[in-house]
C-alpha cells in the first residue's frame, strides 16, 4: 500500500480526535456526519508528497474508522433507549467487529 506504519497510527489518531465533535454535531443536529477527508488529504499529501495511492488510503482508513466509532455510539443509544444492557451491546458489537475483520483479511489473503 505504500503507506508507512506511522501513517496508519496517524489515521487513527485522527480519527480519534474529530469523533467527539463530528458526534456532538451528529447527535445535536440530527444530520449526516460532516467530512473531514480534506482535512486529512491535505495532512498526508503535505507529509508524503507525490503518492496518490497513499493518499486516499489514509483518507479512507481514518474516514472508515470514524465512520465505524459514530455506528457504534448510535447502536449504543438505540440498545440504551430499547433497555438493552450496554455490555451485552458492546460485547455483540465487538464479536461481530472482529468476525467482520478477520472475513475480510481472509478475503484480502
Amino acid at each position: 500500500m505504500q503507506l508507512p506504519w506511522w501513517g496508519m497510527l496517524f489515521a487513527f489518531f485522527i480519527a480519534w480526535v474529530v469523533t467527539l465533535p463530528i458526534g456532538v454535531a451528529q447527535a445535536t443536529t440530527n444530520q449526516l456526519q460532516p467530512g473531514y477527508g480534506i482535512i486529512a488529504q491535505f495532512k498526508i499529501g503535505y507529509t508524503l508528497s507525490g503518492k496518490p495511492i497513499v493518499n486516499l488510503f489514509f483518507k479512507i482508513s481514518g474516514k472508515i474508522s470514524t465512520v465505524h466509532a459514530l455506528s457504534f455510539l448510535s447502536n449504543l443509544k438505540l440498545g440504551h433507549y430499547m433497555k438493552i444492557p450496554p455490555r451485552c451491546m458492546f460485547t455483540a458489537q465487538h464479536v461481530g467487529t472482529m468476525i467482520a475483520g478477520t472475513v475480510n483479511l481472509s478475503v484480502a489473503w
